[in-house]
């Protein structure tokens, strides 16, 4: 009975799958259903690959100083790109910003290079500081834009140490593009002050004064008994006239001082020496050996005392 009630079952399972097999081999394909019952369509954009808008500012490089005001090529690049537009924001001597349009031309997507021959010496500019910003607009209203940094100073400075006396020699480089021939640009004077760490001036030594056409001063830090740190080393350049050419750029110097020996140290030979002990400290040491002996003598005194006693 159990074996003929198996066959059944298991027939009727072969009959299940086989009426499912038949099933799905009727239904339609998933390519015809979604061709045929779906309404919804989706578009996927691809960017070609190159299309991507880039400005790229080659000259100057950010951060660059210039004391020489002929005629600084300005050059840009660019790719993919609908609109350029170059800006040149000023900063003169006073604080005061000026604002510059240099470009403003469309290029159709192109690639291709503008350039310009900017002199520094243009009534419009002077000493100061320049911010060029270059933008441009690509394909889809993507944009890309890059600035650059560069200053126009009446003389530059740099900081050196000499190895043999520890002394920060502070080098100068002027302007020579006033037409003089003298090398020195307008610059008739220079002052260089010295602040610590706190923003306070160190005084003395500063300010300092330095007469064109000198081109390095020595500053000795080790004979200003200072301690060690950051110092700023302010630059200011004056005319003829006492006028300011540009308020001061600043430079730092890390200055690490000198360990001098404590002072009162009594001359004991090499090997104290090097140990840097000070007149306090023998001192200090002389009288605990003094309470040590007295305390120790006074133990044997008292030991003799019992012992002679015990002798009687």
């Amino acid at each position: 009975m159990k074996k003929h009630t198996k066959k059944i079952l298991g027939f009727s399972g072969l009959a299940v799958v086989a009426a499912t097999t038949v099933f799905a081999a009727a239904l339609p394909g998933p390519e015809a259903s979604a061709a045929t019952e779906s309404s919804f369509t989706d578009t996927l954009n691809v960017r070609v690959v190159g299309s991507v808008p880039d400005v790229n500012v080659v000259s100057p490089a950010s951060g660059s100083v210039f004391t020489v005001g002929s005629v600084q090529p300005i050059r840009i690049e660019y790719e993919n790109i609908e609109n350029v537009l170059a800006t040149l924001k000023y900063t003169d001597a006073d604080g005061i910003e000026h604002m510059i349009t240099l470009d403003d031309s469309i290029v159709d997507y192109t690639a291709g290079t503008i350039s310009y021959d900017l002199n520094l010496r243009d009534p419009q500019f002077g000493y100061g500081r320049y911010v060029l910003s270059v933008s441009g607009v690509g394909y889809g209203g993507v944009s890309d834009e890059e600035i650059v940094t560069f200053e126009y100073l009446p003389v530059d400075a740099t900081l050196s140490e000499d190895p043999e006396t520890g002394n920060v020699n502070v080098d100068l480089e002027y302007d020579p593009d006033d037409g003089t021939g003298t090398g020195t640009g307008d610059v008739a004077s220079i002052e260089i002050d010295i602040f610590d760490e706190n923003g306070n001036k160190i005084t003395p030594p500063s300010p300092i004064t330095v007469t064109p056409p000198q081109t390095s001063i020595e500053i000795p830090f080790d004979d200003y008994n200072l301690p060690s740190g950051t110092y700023t080393i302010a630059i200011t350049a004056y005319g003829a006239d006492g006028e300011e050419l540009y308020k001061s750029f600043l430079l730092y110097y890390v200055y690490e001082a000198i360990q001098v020996p404590a002072t009162g140290t009594p001359d004991t030979g090499g090997f104290f020496q090097n140990l840097n002990i000070s007149q306090s400290d023998y001192l200090i040491t002389g009288v605990g050996f003094f309470l040590i002996v007295g305390i120790a003598g006074a133990i044997y005194v008292a030991k003799n005392k019992k012992t002679s006693r015990r002798r009687r």
